[in-house]
């Protein structure tokens, strides 16, 4: 999609900014945590544990962000594991080994970054991305506005206008 990206409805009602309007339709989403999936391995589950309390804890986690936290636990697995791969900087180099016909010794030749350095870099791209949408780093974290946990049901501006 073009241009720039649509302001949240709710940072519209608390900047005062409207734009184009207000989207009176916009869907809301119940706060809870939702079902880890069963797919994640260890590393995943353990991430989804801590960052699902943490993004409910601060008012932010909906039952519609499962599959965006499901990859974002998915894609640290995958760093944590690729990261385990690479142990040593000659990990991070691949070569092609000739034989010196004379002395029978091996020499590294074609030098060029190991494949999984590259992915490793697509995984860190990627692991950012999410971190955005979830608000994990400071500066989307400020773009943010909470739902603070309650039982009463609100409509409208009241749900983004808490009085704190």
């Amino acid at each position: 999609m073009a241009g720039r990206k649509p302001i949240p409805t709710a940072l519209k009602l608390v900047t005062g900014k409207k734009g184009r309007g207000i989207n009176k339709k916009e869907p809301k989403f119940t706060l809870k945590i939702p079902k880890c999936p069963l797919k994640l391995d260890k590393v995943g589950r353990a991430t989804w544990e801590e960052k699902a309390k943490l993004l409910s804890d601060a008012g932010v986690l909906t039952e519609a962000d499962g599959n965006t936290l499901s990859l974002y636990c998915h894609i640290w697995s995958q760093i944590v594991m690729l990261t385990a791969e690479l142990k040593t900087p000659q990990d991070y180099m691949a070569y092609d080994v000739k034989i010196n016909e004379d002395t029978g010794q091996e020499i590294k030749v074609n030098a060029k970054t190991n494949p999984l350095c590259v992915r490793l870099e697509n995984l860190y791209t990627e692991y950012r991305a999410y971190s955005a949408l979830l608000a994990q780093d400071p500066l989307n974290r400020g773009k943010i506005q909470a739902n603070p946990k309650t039982n009463k049901e609100t409509d409208g501006k009241e749900r983004f206008f808490s009085g704190d």
